[in-house]
């Protein structure tokens, strides 16, 4: 499809993907072809109907006596009869938006201090106007007023846009933020109708500010210089300790420690999540040192040991009913349980018993036994492994069968009895 290059800036400004349909769009289905801006109406399209063109000397085709005006939209559904009306919608207000860009920058305004606080109360909305999520904003109320410090006592750092209307109330607004990993200012969420978000768009474009591509919480996609992509984006407060918080859309995090806000969750400090719209309702990361990782991490994911540290990683001892940090911990196959490592006792087949179980434990030559295994030498006042040992009846001990003598009764004669005793 043929545009005028004048129209194509615009439109690809307003919609990229739409730009590109247009251009590959097939004027023969469609049945208009050369679009243009319309000459005596403001806002309105131009297009010369397929029966014009057939007829026309190429040279008239844009002759506005012989073209036909017609409102954005009507003009994309006739190029795109299936295109989702909302699409279409969206569009047409960021096209007016961009063609009255010249006279809305003029009512732009950024403003600091408690002038931020001032135009978040509705009363300095202009509810004669479409407001889209303005009149939505669940920080437009009076007692929102005393939740909004880490705006109004932060100036270095964050502004706010303002657009007003004639009657000098607004009608969207968006934060400015000084981000530390960006050399020009990033302009947060915009609240506003479809058309003010547009007019937002290009004042940021205009002013050299990064901007958000989409008006959504939780959304990190910036565009900067025309390029979007994800970034992880911080802020460093002056003030933040506050007994209130305002929502946040996209700095979202607060580090209580060192007062950062941030889009990314931190996790080597403890953090407050600030998405509640009652002041207090923020969520807050019950947060602990974990020391076998070195950073913050939520307590629930933790575990308190022994020696009152937390740990990341850790192994719970029943008998004990205590967590023991992972490297200080072994499996006790024998009790069945975990205990400290340092305690334990490891038989010679390496079978690990808990300290618990110490009184089944016995020393048989620098070796540990479990005791069941053993039998015990009155004479020799030590242990003896049962295999090795014989039982001497006649002094009711047990002897090393090598060194103990079986007579021919089947009795054992301990190496140590005399010659009466035989």
């Amino acid at each position: 499809m043929n545009i005028s290059e004048r129209l194509k800036e615009v439109v690809n400004k307003v919609n990229r993907p739409l730009f590109l349909d247009l251009q590959a769009a097939n004027p023969e289905i469609a049945g208009i072809d050369f679009l243009d801006f319309a000459r005596d109406k403001e806002g309105f399209i131009s297009y010369l109907p397929q029966s014009m063109w057939e007829s026309t000397n190429p040279e008239n085709f844009y002759d506005p006596n012989i073209r036909i005006m017609a409102k954005p939209g009507k003009v994309l559904r006739k190029i795109f009869p299936d295109m989702a009306p909302e699409v279409i919608g969206a569009f047409v207000c960021a096209y007016r938006a961009l063609i009255n860009s010249d006279t809305t920058s003029e009512r732009f305004a950024v403003v600091s201090d408690n002038d931020i606080a001032h135009y978040y109360h509705y009363d300095q909305y202009d509810n004669s106007q479409a407001l889209g999520s303005l009149g939505e904003s669940c920080m437009r109320y009076d007692k929102c007023q005393d939740y909004l410090g880490i705006y109004t006592e932060n100036s270095e750092v964050v502004r706010l846009v303002v657009l007003k209307s004639t009657s000098d109330l607004i009608i969207g607004r968006a934060l400015l933020w000084n981000v530390n990993e960006l050399d020009v200012p990033l302009m947060d969420r915009i609240y506003g109708s479809y058309s003010t978000i547009a007019a937002f768009k290009q004042y940021a474009e205009d002013n050299g500010y990064a901007y958000k591509r989409y008006q959504k919480a939780e959304n990190d996609l910036i565009v900067v210089n025309g390029e979007t992509s994800l970034m992880s984006l911080s802020v460093d407060l002056y003030h933040w300790d506050f007994d209130y918080y305002p929502y946040l859309d996209t700095l979202r995090y607060l580090d209580k420690e060192n007062g950062k806000l941030t889009n990314d969750q931190p996790s080597n400090t403890p953090w407050l999540h600030l998405c509640g719209i009652s002041g207090d309702d923020y969520e807050q990361a019950d947060t602990v040192y974990c020391e076998d990782t070195g950073t913050w991490e939520l307590e629930d994911a933790c575990c308190l040991c022994y020696n009152d540290n937390y740990y990341r990683n850790a192994a719970y001892c029943n008998y004990h009913e205590y967590y023991i940090p992972e490297n200080e911990a072994i499996f006790a196959d024998y009790s069945d349980d975990y205990c400290l490592l340092e305690e334990a006792l490891i038989l010679h087949n390496d079978t690990v018993v808990a300290p618990w179980d110490s009184d089944e434990v016995v020393e048989v030559e620098g070796n540990l036994y479990l005791s069941s295994d053993c039998v015990y030498s009155n004479h020799y006042d030590e242990y003896i492994l049962v295999e090795d040992a014989v039982y001497c009846s006649g002094v009711d001990d047990h002897d090393y069968a090598d060194a103990a003598t079986q007579l021919s009764s089947g009795r054992w004669l301990a190496s140590w009895e005399t010659e009466e005793n035989k």
